[in-house]
């Protein structure tokens, strides 16, 4: 089982690291501009693909993996999920062409075309069967190929602006016969003889309510992006929010991986037993980790990913550090533990009423402070959820010393923020303001850790 997970965890962390592989050149080529078109269609994107998915593949592995369910029965309710999952996939598919065809414009009409195949690989992804049979290496294996293939296409044929769609095919295509490959090996037989509409509509509506209540996360950072868009009508822009939201979600593909992991085995039986905090101390510990990496060496970072183009982005990038482990722990508890236990409807109020708040918050600050404003008004959604998800869950995760410490430093993000707002336009003293209150985290990292064996 060990192995199984170590080439579960190799190709998340792939995953997460492979854009990165690629970002120094593709920054270069398409600057700015070039990925904020990229930008702008995949935030487009994101709420069809989304509505084409919602929950089925947390469902699917939740019911897969419970033990009471015997092989045979197990295969037999993969097929009516599958089922399930392509009814799913084909009204947004509609609406997706429909809107590409009469609302989109050049240069996005493309790329949105492109993207059809993401959307259609809702429909064939069975993925989650083998995450639910513990059967982890296979897909591992077959994703990690599919993305070096797409990463050496890139580097060969990609080498100007007006090769965004080229870009985009490289993604798309290898990825899409990845998850046909993934398919024929879950052998699943789709029993169409042995359909019944009661099963179908009863996963549907399942489905609905653990992908409205997950879906809303993404839908936080992808309606910043076209807010920020619609304010400032400007791809530069959106192309560096963008590229600061890449380094935010990083470690979050680390996150995904150890909520994964934890539904899989999660008991609610035993809901305060240690796998679920240690996952979560291993995710805060690794999220802290990164944020002190990215504090200390974010000129660095991006003059040798992104280039002088996006020197702009350093300090925002800075700001929004902040917010790191907070976010991590959101996704963590949210995407494992509450959707583990069935509280589909209370997830989705603390959602939802975050995205209502961001939206309301994005109308008044990003006229003002363009990309900060979009950055703060995320920031004040996030830290929202945090409060409401410790408070939902302080039962299990209340004595957290992990936890009391992000509280820490969600304490001087506070006054960092204040910060910000007060030199709006002073950027060098943002930054020096911003170091030098965020100091004492490294003293209280160190002290608490100090001689001791972290002990997960």
């Amino acid at each position: 089982m060990n192995r199984q997970l170590d080439f579960f965890l190799i190709q998340r962390i792939f995953y997460q690291i492979s854009p990165f592989l690629i970002l120094p050149y593709i920054a270069r080529i398409f600057g700015p501009e070039g990925i904020g078109q990229i930008a702008l269609a995949m935030s487009i994107f994101v709420f069809f693909n989304y509505f084409a998915s919602l929950g089925a593949a947390n469902y699917g592995q939740k019911i897969i993996s419970d033990k009471n369910n015997k092989l045979k029965k197990k295969y037999l309710l993969a097929s009516d999920i599958l089922i399930s999952k392509t009814i799913l996939c084909f009204l947004p598919l509609i609406l997706y062409l429909s809107y590409i065809i009469f609302f989109s414009e050049s240069p996005i009409k493309i790329l949105l075309i492109i993207l059809v195949l993401d959307l259609i690989v809702n429909s064939i992804d069975t993925s989650w069967f083998h995450y639910a049979l513990k059967k982890f290496k296979a897909v591992s294996i077959c994703l990690i190929i599919s993305r070096i293939i797409s990463i050496i296409l890139i580097y060969t044929y990609v080498d100007n602006i007006n090769d965004t769609y080229l870009y985009l095919i490289f993604l798309s295509v290898p990825n899409f016969l990845a998850y046909v490959y993934i398919l024929c090996k879950s052998k699943i037989i789709l029993k169409l003889n042995n359909l019944n509409l009661n099963r179908i509509l009863k996963n549907l509506k399942i489905f609905f309510m653990i992908g409205l209540a997950l879906s809303g996360m993404l839908f936080i950072a992808y309606s910043d992006k076209l807010m920020l868009y619609f304010f400032t009508n400007s791809y530069s822009m959106l192309g560096f929010y963008d590229q600061i939201n890449k380094f935010i979600m990083l470690p979050m593909g680390i996150t995904m991986a150890l909520s994964t992991f934890s539904i899989t085995f999660y008991n609610k039986k035993n809901s305060n037993n240690n796998l679920v905090n240690s996952l979560l101390n291993l995710n805060i510990l690794f999220t802290f980790t990164y944020f002190l990496l990215l504090f200390f060496n974010v000129d660095q970072i991006i003059f040798y990913f992104l280039g002088a183009k996006f020197k702009d982005i350093l300090t925002p990038l800075v700001v929004y550090s902040y917010i790191l482990p907070i976010k991590s722990i959101n996704i963590f508890i949210l995407s494992s533990v509450m959707i583990k236990e069935g509280k589909y409807i209370l997830v989705s109020k603390l959602i939802y009423t975050a995205l209502i708040l961001n939206i309301l918050v994005n109308f008044f600050l990003i006229p003002k402070f363009e990309l900060y404003g979009a950055i703060y008004s995320s920031i004040i959604s996030e830290i929202y959820l945090f409060f409401m998800l410790l408070y939902f869950n302080r039962e299990k995760f209340l004595q957290n010393k992990y936890l009391n410490l992000t509280i820490l430093i969600l304490l001087q993000f506070i006054l960092i923020f204040s910060v910000n707002l007060l030199f709006e336009n002073e950027k060098i003293l943002k930054l020096i303001f911003s170091c030098i209150i965020g100091s004492p985290i490294i003293l209280v990292y160190y002290f608490m850790f100090r001689g001791k064996k972290i002990a997960l």
